[in-house]
């Protein structure tokens, strides 16, 4: 028994010194305004390659992730309505506008274009990345500071001036972030040399890949 209180106590350490560590609110604005931004401009230089998903040819449609229990792919219109609520759910993140609501917004239509994107073969590491950064920033208090959340809640006598003091609850989510870019990149790194082997780094796998996705973007 006292092994075991021992190792609970060991693993509950553990992750206190991982995520327990406290953070100023404004640290986490900031990676919310800088991720929120990220978004947006992504989807919206890419935004060609979004809008063709509502017309691809299904004969290429593998059902993924979310999209595993449809017998084919979304009809167009639901395409269009997910990417156009991402990117004002991102614009929404970046500002810091009703958080509660556009925080999952940007969150799951991000999920949702990601998983068609794979559904089509296009399997991109650092796209999910966005995509678990967002559903992070989405569930936590990231819109305490500078944001038009917070600017509202300043407005109002009755603000919690606590809300704005380093806690817990503003350093777990860019804790938890920065694991899951470390897991993301070590899962790609190791899928990368277990099918391309070192080829990935000295021989033309790499080059191929850049021009392959290129190619794709166009």
């Amino acid at each position: 028994m006292t092994a075991l209180s021992t190792d609970v106590s060991d693993r509950r350490s553990l992750w206190g010194a991982v995520l327990g560590v406290p953070a100023p609110a404004e640290r986490l604005a900031t990676f919310r305004i800088a991720l929120g931004i990220f978004t947006l401009s992504y989807l919206l230089i890419r935004l060609p390659v979004f809008v063709a998903l509502g017309d691809r040819p299904i004969g290429d449609f593998e059902l993924v992730g979310l999209l595993a229990p449809l017998a084919s792919p979304p009809a167009a219109w639901i395409v269009y309505a997910a990417l156009a609520l991402t990117i004002v759910g991102a614009a929404a993140t970046a500002v810091g506008w009703r958080h509660r609501i556009a925080g999952p917004v940007a969150a799951v239509g991000m999920l949702l274009l990601a998983t068609l994107r794979g559904s089509w073969g296009q399997m991109l590491h650092f796209e999910n990345l966005i995509v678990l950064h967002l559903l992070i920033v989405a569930f936590a208090p990231a819109a305490d500071a500078w944001s038009l959340d917070a600017r509202r809640l300043d407005a109002d006598s009755a603000a919690d001036d606590s809300k704005v003091e380093p806690s817990v609850r503003y350093g777990w989510p860019l804790s938890l972030a920065g694991l899951v870019t470390a897991i993301t990149y070590v899962i790609a790194g190791i899928a990368k040399l277990r099918y391309g082997g070192l080829d990935w780094v000295v021989g033309d796998t790499l080059r191929n890949h850049i021009a392959y996705s290129a190619l794709d973007s166009t």
